[in-house]
């Protein structure tokens, strides 16, 4: 207990979490560990100076990880990783089976020639690079949302963290060199033998991409982005009595791919410039619509609060071609917002609704 919990009062679900987040690490470090077998043996049938080769090669694969690694840090949307915190750990996982499945296919499946055996090693571990990437920008919120809330929990969770981390690759490690030794032997065999490999590496793909998405199901996070929007909107139109779901119920339904969900909303910008002419009047909010998407310009000072009204308004209240304050066909949302707050939601606090942070100052 003292090694792999921490002390302080848990989060519902954590243990549940915890368990998948072991069964996904173990199965990547049982794939990591065949992965590095076939590639050393690629080397040995690639090249006669197979210590150089392989030096030199693991040289040029780490320098490509680094660059992709600079590259991701230039290029990645900073408020999507902040708003998008689940989908972002899993592309870092199916980045990470991806890499893994190239490995394999290059240095067992293929036999490609030493050139380009080495080129698809660069591009893998470019691939591992933005993983880690990804998964770093995703761990930080996830470890607040388990510590309560209460930074001051953080150091001893990251620490449980990582002796939890510790066990699952030491065990890995363990049926890693038991699995080596039978993969090595089928490695030598016919057909049948490698149908017994690829299919135990499937099977291992799948479970890691399960147990990722089971785990990050066990995370309701109560910070409303535009999905979690979307899909409590969306029960609360349809309810006859207007219920709201809870982080709970959402976190359930909450998709975990970008291009998943969400694609027949009209398209919805917040916090663009003002153009010339615009008129707020009385609101801090102007919605403007036309058959192609909607415009929410925002005044100065305008509160969290004020943005999800915004964006209310935007995706379910206005319609196309309209324009005006949100007052037009929202006259539902002081009720929405009430029952958003009894339900656990942060709606005064934090916004996490895609923003591009421009406000409008009217003299």
């Amino acid at each position: 207990m003292r090694t792999f919990v921490p002390n302080f009062p848990l989060q519902p679900r954590y243990t549940e979490y915890v368990i998948f987040n072991q069964v996904q690490n173990l199965a990547t470090t049982l794939r990591n560990t065949l992965s590095t077998l076939f590639i050393l043996n690629a080397f040995e049938h690639t090249s006669t100076a197979v210590a150089l080769t392989a030096t030199l090669s693991f040289l040029a694969r780490d320098g490509a990880g680094m660059i992709s690694t600079l590259l991701f840090s230039r290029f990645a949307p900073p408020f999507s990783l902040a708003t998008d915190v689940k989908k972002w750990r899993y592309a870092a996982d199916v980045t990470c089976d991806v890499a893994l499945g190239l490995e394999f296919l290059t240095s067992y499946v293929l036999d490609l020639p030493q050139r380009a055996f080495i080129l698809s090693l660069c591009l893998a571990s470019c691939l591992k690079s933005v993983c880690g990437m990804m998964a770093g920008c995703a761990a930080g919120p996830i470890d607040f949302h388990w510590s309560g809330g209460d930074a001051s929990n953080l150091p001893e969770l990251s620490s449980k963290s990582a002796a939890q981390h510790t066990l699952s690759s030491g065990l890995g490690i363990v049926a890693g060199a038991t699995l080596s030794r039978a993969a090595a032997g089928l490695a030598k065999e016919q057909r049948r033998s490698k149908f017994t490999l690829y299919a135990g590496w499937a099977a291992l793909t799948v479970l890691h991409l399960a147990a990722n998405a089971r785990l990050l199901k066990t995370i309701a996070l109560n910070s409303i982005n535009r999905e979690r929007l979307r899909i409590i909107m969306k029960n609360f139109l349809k309810d006859k009595e207007g219920a709201v779901l809870t982080p709970v119920e959402v976190a359930a339904k909450e998709p975990l791919i970008f291009w998943f969900g969400g694609g027949r909303n009209r398209k919805v910008a917040v916090g663009l410039p003002s153009s010339k002419g615009d008129d707020f009047g009385e609101d801090r909010v102007l919605i403007k619509g036309d058959k192609r998407g909607v415009e929410v310009l925002l005044r100065e000072g305008v509160s969290a609060l004020e943005g999800h009204y915004a964006a209310y308004a935007a995706q379910g209240g206005s319609q196309g071609g309209s324009q005006g304050g949100v007052q037009g066909g929202t006259s539902r949302f002081d009720e929405f917002a009430i029952k958003l707050e009894d339900a656990g939601w942060d709606v005064k606090d934090t916004s996490q609704l895609l923003d591009h942070g421009w406000r409008c100052r009217v003299e």
